[in-house]
């Protein structure tokens, strides 16, 4: 009996649970599957991401930039679908955007081919000057607020360290009285100064007071995530689509920064951890009515009990797919799947195919999600068999 369990998601390659049970009295041996394409559609449905492009900070260029020719907030959208995007309308928006910026300059009328790239440009220019500053004083307030509480803290803790260094010297010194006492008059003991609390907050708010002198300092900005971008209009089909595109700062994150110069991009450094999937075999189709590809493997089934193992099912392009798959046991048998339906996800420019190329398999060691092996079809004859150095162990 074989039960297959379809993919929950329609995003990138789908991965299908096939789960088997002997009910015969003898060990059936599994030594190749084939997997046949019956129908297929291209799925031309629009697919827009986006990231943001305006210039990553540099204060070389902040000084010598003005309010009219400061740094543009730039987002570019691509088109990754395999079909256009027409008659769109896409409007940027941001809680502090929308109140700088007038809608008429974050609006944009385009239509995107695939794999276009269109760029959103809100130029420094646009930016309504007399709130930005409203807004930058606020924040320079808060900022002022925020450094006198830490500079509290700051002296407090120095405080309570330097006079808890005065007691130790004062307990060493008696220690050391009490050790000489004979010689004591012949050594001069000394106590460091106290610290002046008073004249440390009197420089810190006299540093403070020149920072602030000129109104606001050209270190102010408003701090904000990357924006949306409501995206709006029709597909290949001539049916009505929408996108909430949530643009990329980079590839680990960041924020931009709203200044009386424009915009300015900073982004993260970081490290990702990749997670991978449980033992799988990868696998490739040509988008092909009566397409068939056979690949083979060697897995046993004890009588009575169940085997399970899944196969990725990729493709070039994205696509709607109705397709079966067969195995094929010892003495001729074969024990095949009813046809069934599922979606390929594969935009332009997704590296998915890189990943999980024909022929792969992912395998799992225990519970830990780092691979075990990750062996490419190095043999075409047999793919997914054990190299002849495995067998012999």
């Amino acid at each position: 009996m074989i039960e297959v369990i379809p993919p929950e998601n329609d995003r990138g390659f789908p991965v299908i649970d096939f789960k088997f049970h002997n009910s015969g009295l003898a060990t059936a041996f599994m030594w190749k599957f084939a997997i046949e394409v019956i129908e297929y559609e291209l799925d031309l449905a629009a697919v827009l991401t986006g990231y943001v492009a305006a210039s990553s900070l540099d204060r070389s260029s902040r000084l010598a930039s003005d309010r009219r020719g400061g740094h543009a907030l730039t987002i570019a959208v691509r088109n990754t679908g395999w079909g256009p995007f027409l008659n769109g309308t896409l409007v940027v928006t941001d809680p502090v955007i929308d109140q700088l910026v007038d809608i008429r300059d974050r609006t944009f009328l385009m239509s995107i081919e695939p794999d276009q790239v269109c760029e959103l440009k809100i130029p420094a220019s646009v930016i309504d000057q007399q709130r930005l500053d409203a807004m930058l004083h606020v924040e320079v307030e808060k900022q002022r607020h925020r450094l006198i509480a830490g500079q509290d803290a700051l002296l407090a803790k120095w405080v309570n360290q330097a006079e808890r260094r005065l007691q130790e010297d004062a307990d060493r010194i008696n220690r050391q009285k009490a050790q000489t006492w004979d010689f004591s008059n012949r050594f001069e003991f000394t106590r460091p100064e106290p610290v002046d609390e008073e004249a440390e907050r009197a420089a810190f708010f006299a540093n403070l007071d020149r920072e602030l002198s000129d109104g606001i300092p050209g270190s102010a900005d408003i701090r904000t995530n990357a924006p949306l971008v409501n995206a709006s209009g029709s597909d290949h089909y001539g049916n009505a689509v929408t996108f909430q595109i949530q643009p990329a700062i980079g590839p680990f994150g960041g924020h931009i920064s709203i200044t009386r110069y424009g915009f300015e991009v900073s982004r993260r450094i970081t490290v990702k951890s990749a997670a991978h999937s449980d033992t799988t075999y990868c696998t490739i189709v040509d988008l092909l009515a009566g397409y068939r590809r056979e690949y083979n493997i060697s897995r046993k089934i004890p009588p009575g009990d169940v085997e399970r193992f899944q196969i990725m099912v990729g493709a070039k392009k994205s696509a709607s797919i109705k397709a079966k798959f067969i195995f094929y046991l010892e003495r001729g048998m074969a024990v095949q799947s009813d046809p069934f339906e599922f979606k390929v996800w594969h935009p332009i420019g997704s590296t998915i195919g890189d990943r999980y190329p024909d022929g792969m398999l992912l395998a799992q060691d225990g519970g830990d999600e780092s691979l075990r092996r990750i062996r490419p079809w190095a043999q075409r004859e047999f793919p997914f068999m054990p190299s002849k150095s495995n067998r012999s162990r």
